[in-house]
């Protein structure tokens, strides 16, 4: 999700889990607000949240970020989980 946000959501005390391809923005985050969690992997989001959002900035980029064999965000998916 884009920094300002994820940002806005810290700052109205939602918890949030966030990845990033581009680690430095994701603590560039937590710095600002230590109760945000970086997760390892986009399957770490997929295992921890209820909800994901995802902001990227292209096909190839949502291909690698959904569909990575071992830490995309469908990886850990099992009959439960619901997708739209």
């Amino acid at each position: 999700m884009g920094w300002l946000m994820a940002a806005n959501l810290a700052k109205a005390g939602v918890p949030l889990t966030v990845w990033n391809r581009s680690r430095s923005k994701s603590v560039a985050l937590v710095e600002h607000y230590p109760d945000v969690h970086i997760a390892e992997d986009p399957a770490q989001i997929a295992q921890d949240c209820d909800l994901v959002f995802t902001m990227i900035a292209d096909d190839e980029a949502a291909r690698a970020v959904y569909f990575g064999q071992e830490s995309g965000l469908i990886a850990p998916l099992n009959r439960r989980a619901k997708t739209w």
